[in-house]
């Protein structure tokens, strides 16, 4: 009975969330599907919280890590998504791209503005067909196909690795 009551409030939980705010157009008319270990939520705070193996899916979008904190605002409508992991994961098919963008970081922010973006923090890498970027934190614009790098030190500087596109 325990178990059917958990898949039941994180099946509500993620109903709650606006459909498609996670993910680029070709995927926001999926149902979101989270799993975890254990699930809280506070609707007077706006927050829920899915902890232990967390595995986000909603249309080729896939996120996993340790724990995932999900922010709504007074209208139930999702501001923010923190996922945390020691490496938690991130990977899409974007509009009219043949390859997904893969990512893994200890951290990862979305924030829904209106450009949507998504933050890697800490051992952060970002990936798509061959190119790679990786560095301290890593901002990356879906929608316009936009990459920000930055190292924490002179030590750990950013890496652009960029291959011509016949090796591609």
């Amino acid at each position: 009975m325990y178990l059917l009551n958990k898949k039941i409030f994180i099946m509500i939980s993620a109903l709650l969330f606006s459909v498609g705010a996670y993910s680029l157009s070709s995927d926001r008319n999926k149902p979101i599907k989270i799993t975890a270990d254990s699930f809280t939520m506070d609707n007077s705070k706006g927050v829920s919280i899915y902890s232990g193996n967390v595995v986000m899916i909603q249309g080729t979008l896939k996120v996993t890590g340790d724990k995932l904190t999900a922010h709504t605002d007074k209208n139930k409508k999702l501001t923010k998504v923190v996922v945390i992991g020691n490496k938690a994961t991130y990977e899409q098919l974007p509009d009219n791209q043949p390859d997904k963008i893969k990512g893994s970081a200890k951290t990862i922010e979305y924030n829904y503005d209106k450009k949507e973006y998504v933050t890697f923090l800490k051992e952060a890498h970002l990936k798509q067909k061959t190119n790679e970027f990786t560095g301290d934190r890593i901002k990356y614009t879906a929608k316009d196909d936009y990459v920000e790098a930055s190292g924490n030190t002179p030590k750990k500087p950013v890496t652009v690795i960029i291959y011509p596109d016949e090796q591609k």
